[in-house]
């Protein structure tokens, strides 16, 4: 296959009880219920959530992010280049 015809990122399909598990993960008594064997397959009709990972949202947080450090190393660093600090060093006549 070739590379470009790979899709960016990466998909997966949740079924519904995994996403109520991950959708809450502070209740720990549903996470224990899972990892005993329970809650399994309920009857009826649910949603399936398809979650995916975009690497083109992870660029652009990415680049917000280093514009936000390298304007605030600027803001606390760019004096520096305006500033001649002379240290004094003792020497022989």
């Amino acid at each position: 296959m070739r590379a470009k015809a790979q899709r960016a990122g990466a998909t997966f399909d949740l079924p519904p009880d995994l996403a109520d598990l991950v959708n809450g993960l502070s209740n720990n008594s549903a996470a224990q219920n899972m990892l005993s064997g329970g809650g399994g397959p309920s009857g009826g009709l649910g949603i399936r959530f398809l979650c995916s990972f975009s690497l083109p949202v992870i660029t652009i947080c990415a680049m917000i992010l280093l514009s936000v450090v390298i304007s605030l190393l600027n803001i606390f660093l760019g004096w520096m280049a305006w500033v001649k600090i002379c240290l004094p060093l003792p020497s022989k006549k």
